[in-house]
């Protein structure tokens, strides 16, 4: 993937990378050498490791639905947040009016956050799910590694029977006539399995095949 000037062992470019090693605008890369007397060795990187990296990457969203449950605590806040208010006005008490002024503008702060959108992120047998608040607040939910899965496969596939019993992790969109996969998997640093629900794309589960075809069952 590297065109060597000289010849002589040189890391990948994305350990350097990481390593605050090298690198310029137009790409030229310098590493210490010590295989021919010492002297620093220059390596082009090419498109070829920008091509390979593409081709190990895959990401899908899945907007979560607004269930009846969160529909019932949408009205409850409102419907408190308007009594608060009014009664800090009647009492005429300056505290409370501030108070009531509060919870509004508390209830305002915190509305986008019923918007919740799941991302993941799949790279070279990584598979990463983040969650988007409000179209802007991201928190990273899960890191796993798809190959200590005991199975990924589409949610009514009968490799999951036998974990149908385990603890749901539901990252999907909740909506229905979607593809939902399901991974049996155990948490990293944690004894219990879990059943994770998402939502990729046949891309991503293409790449995931590949990295481990028998983890990963392709949807028919």
């Amino acid at each position: 993937m590297l065109a060597f000037s000289s010849i002589g062992f040189v890391e990948t470019y994305e350990k350097n990378r990481l390593k605050g090693i090298g690198g310029t605008p137009q790409g030229l890369f310098r590493f210490p050498c010590d295989f021919s007397g010492g002297y620093e060795h220059e390596a082009v990187f090419t498109n070829r490791q920008e091509d390979a990296m593409e081709q190990s990457y895959a990401e899908a969203n899945a907007k979560k639905k607004m269930t009846g449950a969160v529909i019932a605590l949408k009205t409850i806040l409102i419907v408190l947040v308007i009594l608060v208010f009014v009664a800090t006005i009647l009492s005429g008490i300056r505290l409370l009016v501030l108070l009531g002024v509060a919870a509004v503008f508390g209830l305002i702060w915190y509305w986008p956050r019923f918007k919740v959108e799941w991302e993941y992120v799949f790279c070279d047998g990584q598979l990463d799910f983040d969650m988007i608040q409000g179209g802007e607040r991201r928190k990273n939910i899960l890191r796993i590694e798809i190959e200590d899965a005991d199975v990924i496969a589409p949610v009514d596939s009968h490799r999951l029977d036998g974990y149908r019993h385990l603890d749901v992790r539901d990252y999907s969109s909740m909506k229905e006539n979607v593809k939902v996969y399901g991974i049996a998997t155990r948490l990293p640093e944690k004894e219990d399995k879990v059943l994770i629900l998402f939502e990729p794309t046949s891309r991503m589960i293409d790449l995931m095949h590949k990295k481990c075809p028998d983890i990963v069952e392709m949807k028919s």
